[in-house]
């Protein structure tokens, strides 16, 4: 802030005054002999008469100049106090949008919530009604049996209108594609993926408004690439929550558990566990410190001679899941110590190959690839919650990617059938594939493998054949495609093969939201931000 000119600014200055007061002497400058008759003002050298005459003009000038930019200001002001009065009423007719506009998403959230509970109450109530119906079936049978065939009428017409009513035959379950009460949850999964789509959608129109962003950028973009990692990688998995362990060097060391006698130092707040291909012939996996990049080594008692067909970590529980196909699954603390295994013994139930896992909030959920099965495993005791058929729409081929969860929906990736199925986590019926054969707007997929989905719904799919990851809204509407479809490089903007991803939802340091890429044959991981 500018204080108040202060008294000595407006003293004279011309020479012997007080800002350029007679001295004794020779003048100062270079190469001068004469005989200093006062202190310039601006050089507050000692100068001679032509000097301190020369000193004064350039301060004059200056005086001249200084004066010209505040007249031109003092003119402005005119101009801007109406601009600034404009924008103060902008502002408060900001605050009156918003506040209309919370309003309104309160009142949407009032009515399709309510909406949503009343055909919830309203399906609950028909299948009560439904179960008291049924009862009649063995008064009827026993009528009919006794010859009482006045009594079989009466009570058939009494469950009639119910019956008529209610009409479970022409529903068609989760996919909503039928009529009848049995066709109300597949509507309330279309809402669910508008409403994320909505949030979506906000978020793009909100950022160029706040300045973060043009409306031009694309929702996502390279930040950095991890190289040299020493060999090809595979799967991936994001760790969000690495407190309590350590690493037991600067670099190239182990993780170890907080107390450990090796212990150095603690681990960064998030981090990325990597798997190598089985040709490399690795004993153990990468860890990549986020956001350093520095790497470590984790060694687990797994068998290395079999290959690793997925990973995932629960970060809130801390524990990484290692799948090995038809030697089961093995879940892992974030030190590499053998918690639990998964297998057809340790479940007591059939189990062909574990293909991938993804852990739910109660649940695993473990893709079975030789049976084309999805089993939900209870995560405190490891006990099978469910099983669930999806051959009737997977391809015949036994070629299944990964696993995501978004809800109570399970994503899975269906390689031979170049799609990615939505399957409901409660009754394992097919709500939805995508993207839509032969579509002209959506961006096939080849050989779709690594999911991740974010808090909004978008689903982020690596097509390891078509050299892409595509990204798409809940109801699988395409967003973005990265890489070149169909070109294997090494460039910044190409992958060469395209494995696991995943997502870090909000980076500890910046709280951006991360999606992170295995490039196979590039021996690489990028990091993207997502918009």
């Amino acid at each position: 802030q500018l204080g108040p000119p202060s008294k000595m600014a407006s003293s004279s200055s011309r020479p012997g005054s007080a800002a350029g007061e007679a001295t004794t002497g020779k003048c100062e400058i270079m190469l001068c002999n004469e005989t200093s008759v006062g202190r310039g003002p601006r050089s507050n050298l000692s100068l001679c008469s032509g000097h301190l005459a020369a000193d004064v003009e350039r301060v004059r000038l200056l005086r001249v100049d200084t004066e010209a930019r505040i007249a031109a200001l003092r003119a402005g002001l005119g101009d801007f106090e109406p601009r600034r009065q404009r924008m103060a009423s902008d502002v408060r007719e900001l605050e009156v949008v918003f506040d209309s506009l919370e309003a309104e998403l309160d009142a949407w959230r009032v009515d399709i919530v309510d909406s949503a509970r009343g055909r919830y109450e309203s399906l609950s109530s028909k299948i009560a009604a439904c179960k008291h119906v049924v009862g009649y079936a063995e008064a009827i049978r026993a009528a009919d049996r006794s010859g009482d065939y006045r009594r079989v009428y009466e009570l058939a017409a009494q469950v009639e209108p119910t019956l008529e009513l209610l009409n479970p035959s022409d529903g068609s379950g989760e996919s909503g594609e039928g009529g009848g009460f049995m066709a109300d949850r597949g509507n309330l999964t279309d809402i669910c993926s508008a409403v994320r789509n909505a949030r979506y959608l906000l978020d793009r129109q909100m950022s160029p408004l706040a300045g973060d962003r043009p409306a031009s950028a694309p929702p996502v973009e390279l930040r950095r690439t991890l190289r040299n990692l020493g060999g090809e990688i595979e799967c991936l998995a994001v760790c969000s929550n690495t407190a309590g362990f350590h690493c037991s060097a600067a670099g190239g060391s182990r993780l170890v558990a907080k107390g450990a006698s090796e212990a150095q130092r603690p681990l960064g707040p998030a981090c990325l566990f990597v798997s190598y291909d089985l040709n490399e012939r690795s004993h153990h996996l990468l860890v990549i410190e986020l956001p350093s990049g520095q790497r470590h080594r984790l060694d687990a008692e797994i068998d290395w001679s079999l290959p690793i067909s997925d990973l995932h970590c629960d970060s809130s529980a801390q524990r990484l899941y290692i799948s090995q196909g038809e030697d089961g699954c093995t879940v892992v603390s974030l030190s590499g110590n053998v918690l639990h295994k998964i297998n057809a013994n340790s479940l007591e139930h059939k189990l062909g190959a574990a293909s991938a896992v993804v852990s739910g909030r109660d649940q695993l959920f473990l893709l079975d690839g030789k049976e084309k099965r999805l089993l939900g495993i209870d995560k405190s005791d490891y006990s099978v919650s469910a099983d669930f058929d999806l051959g009737n729409f997977f391809t015949g081929r036994p070629w299944m990617g990964g696993l995501a969860i978004s809800g109570s929906r399970v994503l899975v990736a269906d390689k031979g059938g170049r799609s990615v199925h939505k399957v409901c986590s409660l009754t394992g019926r097919l709500i939805a594939s995508y993207p839509t054969a032969g579509a002209a707007d959506s961006p096939q997929l080849q050989r779709p493998t690594g999911l991740a989905v974010d808090s909004r719904g978008v689903v982020c799919v690596s097509d390891s054949w078509g050299q892409t990851v595509q990204l798409f809204l809940a109801d699988g509407s395409p967003v973005h495609v990265l890489g070149i479809d169909g070109q294997p490089g090494g460039g910044e903007g190409q992958f060469d093969g395209p494995q696991g991803v995943g997502l870090l939802e909000s980076d500890p340091l910046s709280g951006q939201r991360l999606l992170y890429v295995a490039d196979w044959r590039n021996q690489a991981v990028k990091e993207f931000q997502l918009y």
